[in-house]
C-alpha cells in the first residue's frame, strides 16, 4: 500500500512486476486482502492526491494529471467531479477563498 501511495501512478502490471506476480494473481490478493480492486484503491489514491495538490501547489492540473497518473483531461475531470462533486478547477478555486477567507 505504500508504495503505491508514493507512486500513485503506478499500474498493476507495474506492481506484479515489482512483486514477480503475475497480474492475475496480484489483482486477486488485493481484492482479497483490501476489500476493493486495485483499480479503485488506485484510482481512490491518484484522486486524493490530485486534490491535495490542487489544493496546496500552484502547478498546472496538467502536470498533476500526469503525476498521479490520469493524464486524459476528460477522464480526469469526470472522475474529480464523480469523487469530489466539484470540477478540479473549482476545488482549486475553493481552496483560494477559503485561504483568503480565513485570515
Amino acid at each position: 500500500m505504500e508504495l503505491l501511495r508514493a507512486n500513485p501512478q503506478l499500474t498493476l502490471q507495474d506492481f506484479a512486476d515489482v512483486f514477480e506476480r503475475s497480474v492475475s494473481r496480484i489483482r486477486h490478493l488485493f481484492k482479497r486482502h483490501i476489500g476493493v480492486s486495485f483499480t479503485e484503491f488506485a484510482r481512490e489514491l491518484r484522486l486524493e492526491r490530485a486534490k491535495d495538490l490542487l489544493q496546496h501547489t500552484f502547478r498546472s492540473q496538467k502536470e498533476i494529471r500526469h503525476d498521479v497518473g490520469i493524464p486524459d483531461a476528460s477522464n480526469f475531470s469526470r472522475e474529480f467531479k464523480k469523487r469530489f462533486g466539484m470540477t478540479p478547477s473549482a476545488c482549486r478555486r475553493q481552496k483560494a477563498t477559503t485561504a483568503f477567507t480565513n485570515k
